[in-house]
């Protein structure tokens, strides 16, 4: 205990967690490692064997002494190793610290690819962990269903509804660990991290409340998001539960050190969904950094699987952040994040950064950076394959088993990139088609078995109109899937609800007889001279009044829009089509809102959409203009959001006033401005009359895109007499790829002297 530094004693106000972490910090007697122990004594056994007694020594007999001095060094260094891999030299003792949820906790991984290989090398691994078995709001849950859907690691057993006792969950953490050379220290498993008992963060909450009555109080403390989401303050939660459990396992970790008497030589903290993917080789990671270097992390200079497009993709780090997935540190620097909780109360408001000219708060991976660069830690940023781990999810599907997948993407742009194999973005379609649910019915098969959806289907079910509009030669005729085939295959309480109608409304004899063939009606419309502005009406409008009215409710889909998966093929593709389809019906047949939309998924305002419009040269520079003038003129405000229009639900038989209005007021915006991409006034004609209409995750959305217009965009341009002209192309230039970086420089710009003016 004297061997322990006075500093890493637990301050007086930490003290009662201190106390209670001393005795839960050693492990049982039966899984403490004994082989360290024994190892260590039997080499000064033998080497004191060895050794002669000083009564045996005389003045006469220096050579042999010598002799017998070399004899005892020779049997240390073949016990111990000659200072080279293995050796006691070089073997260190290495904590790794683990705070988090159950649930996300990947067991397998860490004992096989991150405990085995470092034993292997030599050094002394031990486990200190607090895992929340409870239930808790994950960040972001609102617009990534999968998370709806996490399990546990198959080490602890299949999923089901029941989750593993402690007792069950002690003896599978403490058995993996074990068998591969490592000790499990100290693991606590509670429901909860009560965070109101911090007089603390009772007393921000207070200011809190007196400055901002508006917000939650949770939404600035201890950083400020970044990110559009709506559940800021449920990741501040998140974050102060997770570094708050971290806190007392470093206390824990203390408390050891202060049994055994030495201290550790490097503490691991690792997110407790780091998925190990490959063997971690500490030596080789010391190595690179050299003697000098205190702090290794990730340097995820690519945040993407794919592309920078894809669902999940992140941008690069900025300059001024640190990765904050898993951090090595030497010894000395370890309170910085062991004590990251009660530092938040006395820095994280001192940490700003300046971005575009205007000072803001730290962002979480700004304030690690932050806190260990003005602590003075030396940290160098490493390369994947020297922290080869991502971060990943179990996901339990209902006919696929448990799905792992990655859920915060972190890779090297170069040389060190981590190899992956046969793993995919958890916000993927390839993920989303194996989800057992949408956070709406469950599965098919429990709801074939259940029967009856959130309400008592009507007496007889309300009909449903499913139509596409494929005008002109814009979009291919050819439907991507046999409707007829798809909703008869529909479980027994859908078809007892909602009775589907398959229309396809085309122009041309040829394209009808194709409909026909895929399982749809053929509605046939005689040839317009702009097709494009046929199609955007009905869409809009629908068809003949006096018919529309004979359905209770209508869903639309562009034409090149289809299922997910393998068409309709296969009963999995039906059953998740049926379970988004269904959501998007209740809601307009319950009578909670008129229309049902999905939000784009790139976009997020009308601004933007007009930028990108702009920018793609989709629409004459005169009709971008009138639809500028039109949204100022009445005073638009563009806050609700953007709608990518290829779906939409809405009610057909005794629909509203205000939906009336709203639609015709949508296509009159296009026809009188003359710029026919119809996103671009769907918000703004809801808003000028108040139709009560939901935006749906674009997740959520049944039909998604499966090919290309037929057709490449047309692409408008002024020529050197002043006329407006178009051509047909869909290539990207980079005056295109300019127009883009100057238009969201020029959103920031005004976003930031709306701030001023607020």
């Amino acid at each position: 205990a004297d061997g322990v530094a006075d500093e890493e004693t637990p301050p007086p106000d930490d003290a009662t967690a201190a106390a209670r972490a001393a005795p839960a910090a050693v492990a049982p007697a039966a899984a403490r490692p004994e082989a360290p122990a024994a190892t260590a004594a039997a080499p000064a056994a033998e080497a004191a064997a060895a050794k002669p007694n000083d009564g045996d020594e005389t003045a006469g007999d220096e050579s042999q002494a010598e002799l017998r001095r070399a004899q005892a060094r020779r049997v240390l260094r073949r016990r111990d190793g000659d200072g080279k891999r293995g050796g006691r030299r070089d073997r260190k003792h290495v904590a790794i610290l683990v705070s988090g949820s159950f649930r996300r906790f990947f067991l397998s991984s860490t004992a096989a690819k991150l405990v085995k290989p470092v034993v292997k090398q030599g050094h002394i691994v031990e486990l200190f962990a607090f895992l929340l078995t409870g239930e808790h709001t994950p960040w972001k849950s609102d617009v990534r269903p999968y998370l709806k859907h996490l399990t546990w690691d198959p080490a602890f057993g299949p999923p089901s509804q029941e989750q593993p006792s402690d007792e069950r969950i002690r003896s599978t953490v403490a058995g993996a660990i074990h068998s591969v050379g490592g000790t499990v220290r100290y693991l606590e498993l509670r429901d909860t991290v009560l965070l109101d008992d911090d007089e603390r963060l009772r007393d921000l909450r207070s200011e809190a409340q007196r400055r901002f009555p508006e917000e939650d109080p949770d939404s600035r403390f201890p950083t400020r998001s970044l990110g559009r989401t709506t559940t800021v303050a449920d990741a501040n939660r998140n974050m102060l539960r997770l570094f708050r459990a971290l806190e007392w396992i470093f206390d824990a970790m203390v408390a050891q050190e202060s049994l055994q008497g030495y201290k550790y030589d490097h503490v691991l903290v690792s997110r407790d969904d780091a998925q190990w993917l490959q063997r971690f080789d500490l030596n080789a990671l010391l190595r690179s950094g050299g003697p000098t270097v205190e702090l290794y992390v990730p340097e995820c200079s690519r945040r993407w699987l794919n592309s920078t497009d894809e669902p999940g993709a992140a941008p690069p780090m900025l300059p001024s952040e640190m990765c904050d997935h898993v951090q090595l540190l030497t010894r000395n620097h370890a309170k910085l994040l062991g004590r990251y909780y009660s530092r938040f109360f006395s820095h994280s408001r001192e940490c700003h950064v300046v971005a575009k000219g205007a000072p803001r708060a730290c962002t979480s991976e700004e304030l690690l950076r932050w806190t260990m660069v003005t602590n003075g830690v030396k940290w160098r940023a490493v390369e994947q394959t020297l922290l080869p781990y991502e971060r990943s999810a179990h996901i339990k599907t209902p006919s696929h088993g448990v799905h792992i997948c990655y859920h915060k993407f972190c890779q090297t742009d170069g040389p060190g990139k981590l190899k992956l194999k046969n793993l995919h973005m958890c916000q993927s379609a390839y993920i989303a088609r194996r989800l057992d649910s949408v956070g709406y019915f469950g599965s098919c098969l429990a709801l074939k078995t259940r029967g009856g959806l959130t309400t008592a289907p009507p007496a007889p079910p309300a009909r449903v109109a499913l139509y596409m509009v494929t005008t002109g030669s814009y979009d291919n005729a050819t439907p991507t899937y046999n409707c007829t085939d798809v909703m008869t295959r529909m479980s027994s309480p859908f078809r007892d609800r909602y009775h589907v109608s398959c229309l396809a409304f085309v122009d041309s004899h040829a394209a009808a007889r194709q409909v026909a063939q895929a399982g749809w009606t053929p509605m046939l419309l005689p040839p317009a001279p702009e097709p494009v502005r046929q199609q955007r009406k009905l869409k809009i409008t629908g068809w003949n009044s006096s018919e529309i009215d004979e359905f209770d409710l209508v869903v639309y889909h562009d034409g090149k829009s289809g299922l997910y998966g393998r068409g309709g093929n296969a009963s999995e593709d039906i059953c998740f089509l049926e379970r988004k389809l269904a959501q998007a019906l209740d809601l307009v047949a319950n009578g909670s809102v008129d229309l049902v939309a999905y939000m784009h998924p790139d976009r997020s305002s009308t601004a933007e959409e007009l930028d990108a419009i702009t920018c793609k040269s989709l629409c004459s520079a005169e009709s971008l203009s009138k639809i500028r003038t039109l949204h100022h003129a009445h005073g638009y405000p563009d806050q609700a959001g953007l709608a990518d229009t290829s779906n939409l639900v809405w009610r057909a038989r005794g629909r509203s006033p205000a939906l009336r209005l709203g639609m015709s007021a949508w296509i009159d915006a296009m026809e009188t401005t003359g710029c026919m991409r119809d996103q671009l006034n769907f918000e703004y004609a809801m808003w000028k009359h108040k139709v009560r209409y939901r935006l749906l995750p674009d997740p959520m959305r049944p039909f998604t895109k499966v090919r290309k217009h037929t057709i490449p965009h047309k692409r408008y341009y002024t020529d050197s007499s002043g006329k407006t002209r178009w051509h047909n192309s869909d290539n990207t230039t980079a005056a295109e790829i300019s127009c883009f970086v100057n238009a969201a420089a020029s959103r920031a710009a005004a976003a930031r002297a709306r701030r001023r003016r607020r």
